[in-house]
């Protein structure tokens, strides 16, 4: 897939969890946040294609997607944008 199909598919999922998707210039990669009642993410609109697609992604895969039907090649995108789980380790 392209960046710019991948970057639709993740507004897409992103609209489709309850959640806009904005372009804004600023000083950050990207963020979420609940503005006026409405959940929002927010994305450096100076970022590059790519780097507005990883930075999205990340954003997206924080959002409760368990019942949304997503594309496997998008679903692999965002589960790899994900941070690795960090183990427990149980103090003894």
């Amino acid at each position: 897939m392209k960046q710019s199909e991948i970057l639709e598919e993740l507004e897409q999922v992103a609209a489709r969890a309850g959640v806009r998707v904005r372009y804004e210039r600023a000083e950050f990669t990207a963020g979420s946040c609940i503005l006026n009642g409405e959940a929002m993410i927010i994305v450096n609109s100076k970022l590059s294609p790519r780097e507005r697609v990883r930075a999205l992604a990340r954003e997206v895969a924080r959002l409760d997607l368990e019942a949304l039907f997503i594309r496997p090649e998008v679903r692999r995108y965002l589960e790899s944008a994900l941070p690795l789980p960090v183990e427990e380790t149980s103090a003894r």
